[in-house]
């Protein structure tokens, strides 16, 4: 009993039930990420509506066994150790993979992958997001991932039939809003498109998660990445704003840069004052998250203390950008050297 799962999904969906509609990413270019690098994307990545509606109905069929297990052992329907032991026991279920199932045994959350599921025709998203809510009535959130190009170019309409039928939010990977630096990092989309993407995603009545990644145009371009991305994000007043500071990852394009000093990482004092600046120009009515230890960490007692609290939900703004912006000022005021380096985190040296 399993079924296919993507090989990603964002922090916020630890605990959701993750359902593969395709396998891949349509673009697959951008020069930071390997993510999706040993997948070709082709008609053949876009997986048919009845595979997806067995692998819904395969995931029911383990819930049912959890929730039978945990009778028949005397817990009420609650899933404890004992059941959780049962279920690995009888079959062998990874618990890394089925972290919904052993936490709460009826999914609240479902998290569609691959990359880019607003990719599928939306009358086939629609009939998957009916059948995975009539499957599973207790689901209070599905979420996905979008690319901004996909989005501002669907037809009218397309994103407001998405959310009637039950998609709640959708993750965007703006990473920047500096257009030179999306050229760059060959993000394949604009600024101008991100902000549209942005908000036909709101005025569909979707939750709105867009990224950012300081630190992306290293220390030639910080300040128009800070100042541009803040723009764009002005613009669109996204419901979260989540950080994920760049590190090179071994085998892309901007790694090979990196190796050949053609692209010089910001220092973590630099990081921080990055992230300072774009905060301090950010003017939005939604949450800022840090929620991942890669954003600025420094060492504390042998122990790794991220500086911004790392919660999925963030701070709300703007009643706590003053707290933000204080905090990362006293960031500056510890030791560069305790902070972990991009560097460090490229060979993992901190661990």
């Amino acid at each position: 009993m399993t079924y296919e799962l993507p090989p990603m999904r964002p922090p916020s969906e630890a605990y959701s039930l993750l359902l593969r509609v395709h396998r891949g990413c349509p673009w697959n270019r951008c020069a930071f990420c390997d993510a999706y690098k040993s997948l070709k994307f082709d008609k053949s990545s876009i997986r048919p509506v009845e595979d997806i509606k067995r692998d819904i109905l395969a995931a029911r069929q383990l819930m049912e066994q959890a929730m039978d297990a945990s009778q028949a052992l005397g817990d009420g329907g609650v899933i404890t150790d004992r059941v959780r032991g049962y279920m690995f026991q009888r079959h062998f279920l990874d618990i890394g993979l089925f972290p919904w199932l052993l936490r709460y045994g009826q999914p609240q959350t479902a998290f569609l992958g691959d990359s880019d599921a607003i990719i599928l025709k939306t009358e086939n998203t629609v009939e998957i997001l009916g059948f995975l809510h009539q499957t599973f009535p207790t689901l209070e959130r599905v979420t996905s991932y979008g690319r901004a190009r996909t989005i501002a170019t669907k037809a009218t309409g397309h994103m407001e039939a998405l959310a009637r039928a039950g998609l709640n939010r959708i993750h965007i990977g703006l990473e920047t809003g500096d257009d030179e630096l999306l050229a760059f990092v060959e993000k394949g989309t604009t600024a101008a498109q991100m902000v549209e993407a942005g908000r036909r995603v709101k005025r569909a009545g979707i939750s709105l998660s867009m990224y950012v990644m300081p630190g992306l145009g290293g220390v030639s371009r910080s300040r128009q990445h800070a100042l541009n991305t803040a723009a764009v994000l002005n613009q669109v007043d996204p419901d979260f704003i989540r950080f994920r500071s760049f590190v090179p990852r071994q085998g892309t394009p901007l790694y090979q840069q990196y190796e050949h000093d053609e692209l010089v990482l910001l220092p973590p004092h630099g990081y921080v004052n990055e992230i300072k600046l774009l905060i301090d120009t950010l003017e939005v009515t939604g949450r800022v998250a840090f929620d991942h230890m890669i954003n600025p960490t420094f060492k504390q007692n042998n122990h790794l203390v991220p500086l911004l609290h790392p919660d999925n939900e963030g701070y709300k703004f703007p009643e706590r950008k003053g707290e933000v912006l204080a905090t990362l000022e006293r960031g500056l005021a510890i030791d560069e050297s305790r902070f972990i380096r991009a560097e460090q985190w490229i060979l993992r040296e901190h661990l």
